[in-house]
């Protein structure tokens, strides 16, 4: 197999280990691995591909790559939600506490 299929594939690997981390909400991993991606598609790009089989094999990966990302977007735009929402939780509960704080220190301070 030539360097150019190999770093292709590898490309393409990458992507698929990508969304599978996202689906299982492994973020922190995300970070190296679309590094390690990038760093392979740069490559790739370097590489001079005559060949109509290797120009094919390349549109077609980076179309599934396109589609990988997408739904690794997707995950990632829930999750932000989901997080935004037990922020605005988090700072209700606080605000409540400290509510509670004040009107128990007044209450306190009027006895």
């Amino acid at each position: 197999m030539s360097e150019f299929r190999l770093k292709l594939e590898a490309a393409l690997d990458l992507s698929r280990q990508l969304l599978s981390m996202a689906e299982s909400g492994a973020w922190s991993d995300l970070d190296e691995a679309e590094r390690q991606r990038a760093g392979l598609l740069e490559q790739l790009f370097q590489i001079d591909a005559r060949d109509t089989e290797d120009q094919r094999l390349l549109v077609e990966a980076v179309e599934a790559i396109l589609a990988l990302n997408a739904e690794i977007v997707a995950l990632a735009e829930k999750e932000r939600d989901r997080s935004a929402a037990d922020l605005r939780k988090l700072r209700l509960g606080q605000q409540g506490k400290n509510a509670y704080l004040s009107v128990r220190e007044e209450s306190t301070r009027n006895n």
